[in-house]
């Protein structure tokens, strides 16, 4: 009995929680936004590179190169097939 009344309260309270909220916004408080402009645009924080992390970099883009691994299907024509 008890777990029917919590699943009935689970259910209630979840729909009330799914209903959409109420707008509460007026015209006129609309129009004093509008009038003021749009939000200014945050400056973005400038990376700093240090050093060591361009030097890690250059070698990384000059060292030996890696062998690649090819992967998915290679199609061939029956008789391009190599015996084996």
């Amino acid at each position: 009995m008890a777990l029917l009344v919590l699943g009935i309260v689970g259910l209630l309270v979840g729909i009330w929680f799914g209903l959409p909220g109420r707008y509460e916004q007026t015209p006129d408080d609309i129009e004093r936004l509008m009038e003021r402009g749009g939000g200014t645009r945050r400056r973005r924080a400038k990376r700093e590179i240090s050093p060591l992390a361009w030097l890690q970099r250059k070698l990384s883009a000059s060292g030996p190169p890696k062998p690649t691994r090819r992967r998915g299907f290679k199609l061939e024509a029956p008789e391009e097939r190599k015996p084996r």
